[in-house]
């Protein structure tokens, strides 16, 4: 069974990208993928480690399928699981309400007590506010696809590096 439970919500298909692109780098024997709208409350309880992803819709809210599911994550026992976040956002066109999604979601887990990993710094990005940036660095990974694509690989295999060390049964 795998150990790592990849959960996402994507509109237009760009978060659903990036958690196939984690799930590569983590290895399929390793990580199993779900979209948030068809999960139910037993599909995170099979996993010790959690990866969300989300984007922001419109100025600053949660994408609709994680909205339409965050009453569900008050029946999780998040107690002895670790869980990253990861965020897709637009720093030009949304620099006031910057990866605001993935802060939503901070927020709510914070609320129920969940360890949450895998900071990421501000450097490189240009924006004016965001409710994911906290105590000087971004509750989870930002990446910007529209403005910022040649920098998702090196991003993505800094992050993942990261949490290998976090995840300790999982191996390269």
């Amino acid at each position: 069974m795998a150990l790592i439970g990849i959960f996402y919500g994507s509109t237009q298909g760009n978060v659903e990208h990036i958690a196939y692109e984690i799930q590569k780098i983590f290895g399929e024997e390793h990580a199993d993928i779900f979209n948030i709208k068809n999960a139910e409350n037993s599909d995170f309880k099979k996993y010790k480690y959690l990866i969300f992803g989300t984007s922001t819709c419109e100025n600053g809210n949660i994408q609709q399928d994680w909205a339409d599911k965050l009453n569900l994550l008050g029946n999780i026992d998040f107690t002895d699981k670790k869980i990253a976040l990861f965020s897709l956002g637009d720093q030009k066109n949304y620099p006031n309400s910057f990866a605001d999604g993935m802060g939503v979601l901070y927020d709510v887990l914070n609320d129920y007590d969940a360890d949450i990993i895998g900071n990421w710094y501000a450097h490189g990005y240009i924006f004016n506010k965001s409710k994911a940036f906290v105590n000087g660095s971004f509750v989870g990974l930002v990446l910007d696809e529209t403005f910022q694509p040649s920098v998702t690989q090196i991003r993505l295999q800094k992050w993942t590096d990261y949490l290998k060390t976090q995840f300790k049964e999982i191996t390269d």
